[in-house]
């Protein structure tokens, strides 16, 4: 039994009047996992670390806004208190302290949290956050602000674990007549030598302890035919000291964010994002080629539903360290003569270099330059990758569309739910065929009420909360890619927000939601097959639905069971008796979370049942097993009587068996009496309804079984014996008059001792 903790979550946002929360009390799910579950089943368990210091760190580049909005995350089943830490010129400041209830979203304006420094947020460089906890147990991200609220860039936040090597790479579009602001700063205590390769040209530039610069670069000093622009920064210090992040600017509007990232911590070829609207939006790509070796890139878009075909481009060529612009064209007009088909689609970038020797950048925006944001173009890296926890807000004209794409040439699986102030809401797990993509609609989901596995729908007040997703029995794969989009018209903002979590979920154990079965020979139950997992933190999930593929049973020839779909499995009764079963698969434990791997444990995962199969009855259950002896159609408990009968035959008549019980199907009572009646005197019943062992004994018919094993035939005696006379042709004329639908020939069984008739082509029951 899981119980329900009572906690208060508290969700914010920012409006025109300011800043204001939501406070409710609410029930959460989020609760360390109960040790007894793990002894039940045997499984390993995952290593929940004691909390230590975790520090996230974002560079805040110069140029035309004016404010910034802090979005915080908290993934941790604990109330987690965050310090900030804001630094100018390489002087610290603390800043606000923020408290997070479990799972709760908030947004914070950068200028409150700035304010106890005494300084305007403009003059800021960086901002450290603190917290006691674990690798990415709280997510956060900013979003710079111009003059009027409008959105002006992205900037994301990253923990040192993040970069394996000294090296970072960034490539960005350079339109003539713009500006890209890249701030570089030193995020630790130590001297750091850095050197800015970009444009040909290699600058040294000497880093204070948390000391941070931004260098201006003008589309003259780019190479403007290619209207693209990059950078390498390559560092002599701590690994991850260095951070680097920025925007471009085309007069004093920006046009796309500029992400750095580190090759060496790619772990594919190929570079992928998801969402990518065609329909509203215009696109930009941008490649460069890390290596000192020529490579080779391919873009493919591919429509969110697998029904649809891909479109692929003609490949890029480029040469050592050389960035271009991807010519889109192509795209573009494919998608207004497909229309709707290639409204949305994700993106897959292949490289023909190793991992790492490509990098990108998506941006797009709005034909009238508005709304613009960039998309994550990336590859999909370590497991952890393979999970999202994202902020969602719906108020004013806010709307948030959570897309999560599979990447690989296979199906892929994942579970996904919702915590908002007040309670949780989880879906069905998914699965997704090869490339294809599942929208999540926030307002819709919402405004529709759509229900979720449990019945529970968004209540209308709802304004906002965490959004979540994990891999599922992904083998230690990074499968999927996903990403949340938030967007306002009335504010001119979007954001795009692709924070993952320490590891995928784990698997905890299964369940049978009936697991205890009773039924008769025969009958067919359907029970639900669940998966209980926990999350990287140790919090309890939820339960999902899943796919045993073999079944193991105590007694085969009691019961046997199968799986019907995902989540729905079914069990039949063959014999009287019990036997145990359960449902067998395989899934994940992920055992270090704070780990790089995760370190992954496929473990073979059940779901156990028992199931009661009998008549209540021995007589009955003995009559189902001789059917069972003999490979026959099994009847069901209830098939049997001990009283029926017809207008002129008695029940002790019809049952020429070995058991009080027997088969007496609807045809026979009325086809016997109108024999009867068209024969015109009475008759004796030779044998009609005879049980399998019965039927052996006198030499019936099981090729094909005889139809007095299923209580629909009779044979009438010829009380003239062995003899071909008229009373043997009259009764053969008053079964067919009786409209007998087989009559037997004098040649096989009965001769002329007695005539066969059934009603085998009959409709009805017993």
């Amino acid at each position: 039994m899981k119980t329900l903790l009572r906690s208060a979550l508290v969700f914010g946002f920012v409006t025109a009047g300011g800043w204001f929360t939501f406070a409710h009390l609410i029930s959460t799910n989020k609760q360390r996992v109960p040790d007894r579950l793990f002894a039940q089943t045997s499984m390993p368990k995952p290593v929940v670390t004691p909390p230590t210091a975790q520090r996230i760190f974002a560079t805040l580049p110069a140029g035309d806004w004016w404010d910034g909005e802090l979005v915080l995350n908290n993934n941790s089943p604990n109330q987690t208190e965050i310090t900030s830490t804001f630094y100018s010129e390489g002087t610290a400041a603390d800043g606000a302290r923020v408290s997070l209830q479990p799972s709760e979203v908030r947004w914070v304006k950068l200028s409150e949290l700035s304010a106890p420094t005494g300084k305007s947020v403009t003059r800021q460089d960086s901002l450290e956050l603190q917290y006691l906890g674990h690798m990415l147990e709280v997510g956060a991200q900013i979003t710079l602000l111009q003059d009027g609220g409008a959105g002006f860039a992205d900037i994301p936040f990253s923990g040192e674990s993040e970069y394996h090597s000294p090296i970072l790479e960034g490539v960005w579009p350079a339109p003539l007549g713009s500006e890209a602001h890249v701030s570089i700063s030193n995020s630790s205590d130590k001297y750091v030598t850095v050197s800015v390769q970009q444009a040909g040209k290699d600058e040294i530039v000497e880093f204070g302890p948390h000391a941070s610069q931004t260098l201006t670069i003008e589309t003259s000093r780019v190479d403007a035919a290619h209207s693209v622009g990059s950078m390498t920064i390559d560092s002599r210090g701590p690994i991850g000291a260095i951070r680097a992040t920025g925007f471009v600017e085309l007069g004093q509007r920006p046009i796309s964010g500029i992400r750095f990232y580190d090759p060496s911590v790619a772990r594919q070829t190929s570079l992928f994002a998801t969402n990518l609207d065609l329909e509203r939006t215009v696109p930009i790509m941008v490649l460069k080629n890390t290596t000192s070796n020529s490579i080779s890139a391919i873009a493919t878009f591919v429509p969110f539903s697998s029904e649809f075909a891909s479109l692929t481009l003609p490949a890029v060529s480029l040469n050592s360290r050389e960035a271009k612009v991807v010519n889109l064209r192509p795209l573009l007009e494919a998608a207004s003569a497909r229309g709707k088909e290639l409204s949305q689609v994700s993106v897959k970038v292949s490289s023909s270099g190793q991992a790492g020797s490509l990098i990108g950048e998506l941006a797009i925006a709005r034909a009238d330059g508005s709304f613009v944001s960039d998309i994550p173009l990336r590859d999909s890296g370590p497991v952890r990758k393979a999970t999202g926890s994202y902020p969602w807000r719906l108020d004013g004209d806010y709307n948030t569309i959570v897309t999560v794409t599979n990447v690989i040439d296979s199906v892929a699986k994942f579970q996904a739910w919702i915590n908002y102030p007040g309670g949780s809401y989880q879906f069905t797990a998914r699965e997704l065929q090869a490339g294809e993509t599942a929208t999540f609609d926030l307002r819709k989901l919402r405004d529709l009420g759509v229900k979720d596995v449990k019945g529970h729908s968004l209540p209308t007040y709802v304004l906002g909360g965490q959004f979540r997703w994990s891999i599922a029995q992904g083998g230690g794969e990074t499968k999927l890619n996903g990403r949340a989009e938030i967007a306002s018209v009335k504010a001119n903002r979007r954001s795009s927000y692709s924070c993952e979590v320490c590891c995928p979920n784990s698997f905890m154990y299964g369940s049978l939601v009936a697991n205890s079965l009773s039924m008769e020979v025969g009958d067919t139950s359907a029970t639900t097959v669940w998966g209980s997992y926990q999350d990287c933190y140790g919090s309890y999930i939820g339960d999902y639905s899943t796919y045993p593929t073999t079944w193991s049973i105590q007694y085969p020839s009691i019961m046997n069971a199968w799986t019907v779909t995902t989540g729905q499995a079914s069990a039949q009764g063959l014999a009287g008796g019990t036997s145990n079963f359960d449902g067998d698969w395989t899934d994940d434990i992920y055992l270090h979370p704070d780990a790089e791997s995760c370190n992954i444990q496929e473990v073979a995962a059940y779901a156990a049942g028992q199931v009661q199969s009998g008549c209540s009855n021995t007589e009955k259950d003995s009559l189902i097993q001789e059917y069972r002896n003999y490979s026959l159609t099994q009847p069901h408990c209830a098939d049997f009587t001990q009283t029926r009968r017809s207008t002129y035959f008695s029940f002790g008549e019809i049952n020429t068996g070995d058991y009080s019980w027997a088969l007496v199907r609807d045809p026979l009572p009325p086809g016997l009496d109108s024999w009867l009646t068209n024969y015109g005197s009475s008759r004796i019943i030779n044998s009609s309804y005879r049980n399998p062992v019965r039927n052996a004994a006198v030499g019936g018919a099981f090729s094909p079984p005889s139809r007095h094993m299923y209580g629909d035939a009779a044979d009438f005696r010829n009380s003239a014996g062995n003899v071909n006379n008229a009373e043997y042709w009259a009764m053969v004329t008053a079964a067919s008059n009786a409209s007998a639908d087989y009559i037997e020939d004098p040649t096989l069984a009965c001769h002329y001792a007695c005539v066969h008739a059934d009603w085998r082509g009959h409709t009805g029951g017993y």
